[in-house]
């Protein structure tokens, strides 16, 4: 068998990665682990992790570091499944607005929890799928970010605008140093805002 640490360690981690996987890789670990050490591994194993749950109250860790799963399309997504967005916007777009924006965009990046289905992010980009393109929209739920959920929305976003000569976006001054490191140089940009409009055009 390997040495004992390396199990204790690995299924330490997949905790803080999520519930509904640790069973199943703690299960595929044992394959190759002797009989005679496998009940002193799950000995361990469960001392370890009840000294977790009192220090580091690891019932609530599982529930926030819940699976986020990334989708290129909306067709499956319904106006329910997109609360929350729009944060701060003083007369912002209808979950069903919100529907119609993405799915008559040229391009939508969309994550979404895997426990409630919720859409807990999303970009978007209008392209004329020959030089450019420009995204308009990338949004987190203030309750997911800081979880790297927005720069793996952009990356994949990226990665289905590649090829095109120029990739645009607007930001506040404040989020520059973000967009760089995902590869974006900053330029003096333009823009006309009606909102009078900002709910979208009925």
């Amino acid at each position: 068998a390997r040495p004992l640490i390396v199990y204790t360690c690995r299924l330490l981690v997949l905790v803080y990665e999520g519930p509904g996987r640790t069973a199943k890789v703690f299960l595929d670990e044992l394959r190759d682990v002797s009989p005679l050490s496998q009940p002193l591994l799950i000995t361990v194993i469960l001392v370890d992790l009840a000294r977790l749950k009192a220090s580091l109250n690891i019932d609530n860790l599982l529930r926030i570091r819940r699976m986020i799963v990334y989708t290129y399309s909306a067709e499956d997504i319904s106006a329910d499944l997109l609360t929350g967005f729009f944060v701060g916007w003083p007369n912002p777009p209808t979950t069903e607005t919100h529907l119609k924006l993405l799915q008559r965009s040229d391009h939508v990046a969309l994550a979404i929890d895997d426990k409630s289905g919720m859409v807990v992010g999303f970009v978007t980009a209008i392209s004329d799928g020959v030089l450019s393109a420009y995204l308009p929209l990338l949004e987190v739920l203030p309750e997911y970010q800081g979880r790297g959920i927005g720069s793996k929305l952009m990356r994949r976003m990226l990665e289905a605008l590649d090829g095109l000569y120029m990739i645009d976006l607007m930001c506040d001054q404040p989020m520059m140093g973000y967009y760089e490191q995902l590869g974006f140089g900053r330029a003096h940009g333009m823009s006309i805002r009606n909102y009078d409009h900002q709910s979208g055009k009925s």
